[in-house]
C-alpha cells in the first residue's frame, strides 16, 4: 500500500451505511487504559462548541405506534447491519466510483412491502432483510421505534419519511393504509395522471425531506406505475474537531503511485482507539448522540476484509452488554492526530432488482408469482423497479448526508396457487429486541481524487452510528 508524504499515516474510510473519509491515526503513546488519570479527557480539538448546524430537511412525523425508547428498536440492528453489508459489497463489485448507499432508506420500503406481501413473496422478502422468525407485529412495532426516535429527537439531528403515492384507479386495502401510517407514518399522495408531472411532483416530495440534497430521485417514470413506495433519511450533525483556519491543501499518493493534491482537515484529541489484529478505529463523536467511525486497516488489508471483521465483531457483538463497536480489551487510551479529507460525494443506484434477486427475492418481481394481496385485491401488483440517491458531505462544520429510495410496482397478473418456501434460518445473533443496538444507514466506496478517494492512501471504513439508527451510515473506499 502506498504511503503519502507526511510523517502520519493516513487512509481511506470504510462506512457500513454510506460515508467515505481517509484519516490519520498516529501517535498512539499509551499501551493500556489502567492508568490515564493524569491523562487530559478525550476532546474535539476546537476549543469552543459551535452551534448546532441548521436543520434542512422538513419536519418528519411520528409514527402512532412509536415509544420514542432507542432500545425499542434493537430487533432492527442485527438484519439491518446483514442487510446493509450484503447490499453494500454487491454494489461495490459493479463499479470503480465511488459509492454511497443507505441499507436503512431501501430496507423501509422493503419493510413496507412485506406488509402487503403474502406467501413465498412475503417470505422472500423477509429473509433477504434477515428477519427470521422475528413476528410481523414486532417488525412494525421496531420500525415504528426507530423513526420516531429520531423524528422526535430534540436537536432534530436526522429525520426518516415514507409516502405511498397511488395512480388513478389504484387502491390500497384499509388494512394495509393504516398499518403504513401507524408503523412508517406513510403519507398516502396521488400521482398525477401524466407521468412527467407525476415524477416532479414525486421528486419534489423527496427533495423538501432531504433537505434539497436529492432532486432527481426519479429520472423517468414508467407510465404502468400503480402504486409508488418513496422513503427519505437526512442526517444533519456538526462537531468540533476541526477549524478551518488549520486546513489546507495536502498530497496524497493514489494506488497507481500519482499524486494528488485535496483539501484536508486536522484535529488531534486523546481518545479511545479500538485496536484489533486487521484495523484500527476511532469514533469522532458529534454534536448529538451520533458517532462517526473511522477504520484504519493495518498492512495490506483491503476494505473487502475489514468489511468481513468488522461484520463478524458486530454479529458476536449482538449479545455483549457494551453494545455491537465497543470492546473494552481492545480499546487503548491514547493521542490521536487526525487527518480528514473534505469531501462530498453522491452515488444513484437506479435498478437495486438483480441485487434482491441474488439475496433470493424473486416472486415479487415475477407478475405471475407476485402476492401482493395485502396491499389491494382491486389491484394485482408486482415490483418493477427499485432504485435509490444517496449523498455525504463532510466538512468542518459536521456531516450531512441523505438518501432516497424509491420501488415502483406495475400491474400484475392475480397470483397462481405457489408452493410455500422452506424460511431461511435466523440470521446467526439476531439482536435481543430489549437491548440497546446500533446499525448503519448509509454506505460508500471512493475511488476518485476528485471524490476524496479512499483511493489515495491507502483503506478506510467509516461508520455513523447512535442510539437512534439502529442502522447506520456505510461507505467503503480502496487505495
Amino acid at each position: 500500500m502506498s504511503k503519502p508524504p507526511t510523517d502520519r499515516h493516513p487512509a481511506v474510510l470504510w462506512i457500513p451505511l454510506g460515508l467515505t473519509l481517509a484519516l490519520g491515526l498516529v501517535a498512539c503513546r499509551s499501551e493500556g487504559r489502567e492508568d490515564n488519570s493524569s491523562m487530559p479527557a478525550g476532546r474535539p480539538s476546537v476549543a469552543a462548541t459551535r452551534p448546532a448546524p441548521a436543520f434542512a430537511a422538513a419536519p418528519a412525523p411520528i409514527p402512532a405506534l412509536a415509544s420514542r425508547d432507542p432500545q425499542s428498536a434493537g430487533a432492527l440492528s442485527g438484519p439491518l447491519w446483514e442487510f446493509g453489508f450484503e447490499i453494500l459489497n454487491r454494489q461495490a463489485s459493479k463499479t470503480a466510483d465511488d459509492l454511497v448507499f443507505s441499507p436503512v432508506s431501501l430496507a423501509a420500503v422493503l419493510a413496507l412491502t412485506l406488509d402487503g406481501a403474502k406467501g413465498s413473496t412475503a417470505e422472500e422478502l423477509r429473509a433477504a432483510l434477515g428477519l427470521g422468525d422475528l413476528p410481523l407485529a414486532e417488525v412494525n412495532r421496531s420500525w415504528a421505534n426507530l423513526i420516531g426516535f429520531i423524528n422526535g429527537a430534540e436537536r432534530s439531528e436526522g429525520a426518516v419519511a415514507n409516502s405511498l403515492w397511488l395512480a388513478g384507479g389504484a387502491s390500497v386495502r384499509p388494512g394495509f393504509a393504516t398499518t403504513a401510517a401507524d408503523a412508517f407514518a406513510a403519507e398516502v399522495q396521488t400521482l398525477p395522471e401524466d407521468p412527467e408531472e407525476a415524477r416532479l411532483e414525486v421528486n419534489q416530495w423527496v427533495a423538501t425531506h432531504t433537505g434539497g440534497r436529492i432532486t432527481d430521485l426519479l429520472q423517468a417514470l414508467d407510465p404502468a406505475t400503480r402504486l409508488l413506495l418513496v422513503n427519505t433519511v437526512y442526517a444533519k450533525v456538526g462537531w468540533d474537531w476541526f477549524d478551518e483556519a488549520d486546513s489546507r491543501d495536502t498530497p496524497f499518493t493514489l494506488a497507481d503511485g500519482t499524486k494528488a493534491t485535496v483539501p484536508t482537515m486536522f484535529g488531534r484529541s486523546w481518545d479511545t482507539v479500538l485496536v484489533t489484529d486487521s484495523y484500527d478505529a476511532l469514533s469522532l463523536q458529534t454534536q448529538d448522540s451520533l458517532s462517526f467511525w473511522v477504520f484504519l486497516p493495518k498492512g495490506d488489508a483491503s476494505p473487502e476484509a475489514v468489511a468481513l471483521a468488522l461484520r463478524q465483531r458486530i454479529r458476536e457483538a449482538q449479545g455483549s452488554p457494551y453494545g455491537s463497536m465497543s470492546d473494552p480489551e481492545h480499546e487503548v487510551w491514547a493521542e490521536v492526530d487526525i487527518q480528514l479529507p473534505r469531501f462530498r460525494i453522491e452515488h444513484r443506484c437506479d435498478d437495486l432488482v438483480g441485487d434482491l434477486q441474488a439475496l433470493g427475492v424473486h416472486a415479487a418481481f415475477d407478475p405471475g408469482l407476485a402476492d401482493l394481496s395485502g396491499m389491494s385485491d382491486a389491484t394485482p401488483l408486482a415490483i418493477g423497479q427499485v432504485g435509490q440517491k444517496a449523498m455525504i458531505e463532510v466538512n468542518e462544520q459536521g456531516i450531512e448526508a441523505a438518501a432516497a429510495s424509491a420501488e415502483e410496482m406495475d400491474g400484475a397478473a392475480p397470483a397462481r396457487p405457489e408452493a410455500r418456501l422452506p424460511r431461511q434460518p435466523p440470521l446467526p445473533g439476531r439482536p435481543d429486541p430489549g437491548q440497546r443496538r446500533r446499525a448503519p444507514l448509509h454506505g460508500h466506496r471512493a475511488g476518485s481524487p476528485l471524490r476524496l478517494a479512499p483511493h489515495a492512501v491507502g483503506r478506510l471504513s467509516v461508520t455513523l452510528t447512535g442510539p437512534a439508527w439502529p442502522g447506520s451510515l456505510q461507505s467503503t473506499a480502496t487505495g
